[in-house]
């Protein structure tokens, strides 16, 4: 779902003008995580962020949306790395500081595949700069995460 959903809703039908946002909220919710077919890490990453970008919307939290990926999985044998390409650090970052953390790291991880020794080492490091880390496995674990690290668990919407 694209960021101007809301805005979307409303031009598509005068109706939907008078709704606030807790209705539009339930009026507009992703399926449920359990029902989202993923089959690779890439698709795990995909999931997370569409869920973040709709949640980002509905709570009208736009300095919120900052949620990046960081590209250092892509080298493939035979390419030139590129500068900068640091092996391990984990896939997904917010740098949005909350319970007295820096930001949260997310490590994404598909089906039976572990971190590896880099990632554990990035970590590590990371936690010791005080920043949350998490290693997630689904779409459920990553919304229970960040709804946990940005207190959405029990506010649907801020007001302005």
């Amino acid at each position: 779902m694209g960021r101007d959903i809301i805005q979307l809703l409303r031009n598509l039908s005068p109706d939907v003008a008078e709704l606030n946002r807790d209705t539009l909220a339930e009026a507009i919710q992703p399926p449920p995580a359990s029902a989202v077919n993923i089959s690779s890490e890439r698709e795990l990453q995909q999931a997370i962020l569409n869920w973040y970008s709709v949640q980002v919307q509905l709570r009208n939290c736009p300095e919120y949306d900052v949620l990046m990926a960081i590209p250092n999985g892509q080298y493939r044998p035979g390419q030139r790395p590129e500068p900068g390409i640091r092996p391990g650090v984990p896939d997904l970052f917010l740098p949005v500081a909350r319970r007295g953390y820096y930001g949260l790291w997310l490590e994404l991880k598909w089906g039976r595949n572990k971190t590896t020794p880099e990632q554990d080492e990035w970590i590590a490091r990371l936690q010791k700069l005080n920043h949350c880390c998490a290693v997630v496995r689904s779409l459920e674990e990553a919304q229970e995460v960040l709804s946990w690290y940005l207190d959405w668990r029990h506010q649907l919407n801020r007001q302005n």
